[in-house]
């Protein structure tokens, strides 16, 4: 089972967002002057009774405000990016496309609330939790009832960014461990750009618009 494209979304876009300037700790210090970011990752999806559904790893590239590439290399290949308009999500092994637009497709989600340049604590009780086993710890608690996320965990080593925790409303966590991560560092616009390989099988969500 692969990861919901939705709880990724909101974990990119949680990180290019613009918190509160009110709120003077690790995490606000680490977003205000996040520009760009790079960095290697594994992730962990963990059912309710606690057995791991599935691990997996790859690369993120992000850039403020709202872009992002996400591409699982194992064990699987998948990409999901955006331009901050369009969501391209690239299957390989299904040799499909599906194009969403990314306020539709994450219409209900922390990633609509959080992108731009929204005030972060007018959506979620930010607790600084302290150290965590070894980490600076926060933890964000959704003030909709109807969020999908129950809670969100993050935590830093030091300033940089080590680990991502999220609690859905299924009984689910996904952690999200960072490393090899550079800030601020030069990306190519291509990069937030995708063009759909020939032959492929391409789904367009987007509204108004006809599956080819």
């Amino acid at each position: 089972m692969k990861i919901i494209v939705h709880s990724l979304v909101a974990c990119c876009l949680l990180l290019v967002a613009y918190p509160s300037k009110a709120t003077d700790n690790a995490l606000t210090t680490f977003l205000t002057d996040l520009d760009t970011l790079k960095s290697d990752f594994t992730q962990t999806l963990i059912g309710t009774n606690g057995n791991v559904l599935e691990e997996a790893a790859g690369v993120l590239v992000m850039q403020s405000p709202g872009k992002f590439y996400w591409a699982y290399e194992s064990p699987y290949v998948q990409k999901i990016i955006t331009d901050g308009k369009t969501l391209w999500i690239y299957d390989q092994d299904l040799d499909q496309v599906t194009i969403k637009d990314v306020s539709e497709s994450i219409n209900d989600s922390p990633a609509a609330i959080l992108s731009g340049s929204d005030n972060l604590e007018r959506h979620y009780h930010v607790e600084n939790q302290g150290k965590v086993e070894g980490l600076n710890m926060f933890e964000l608690n959704p003030v909709d009832s109807e969020n999908q996320f129950e809670k969100i965990h993050i935590g830093f080593l030091g300033r940089q960014l080590f680990l991502m925790v999220m609690y859905d409303n299924l009984g689910q966590t996904t952690r999200i461990n960072f490393k090899n991560t550079q800030r601020n560092v030069a990306i190519e616009a291509a990069r937030f750009d995708f063009l759909p390989p020939d032959g492929v099988d391409v789904i367009d969500d987007r509204p108004g618009k006809a599956v080819p």
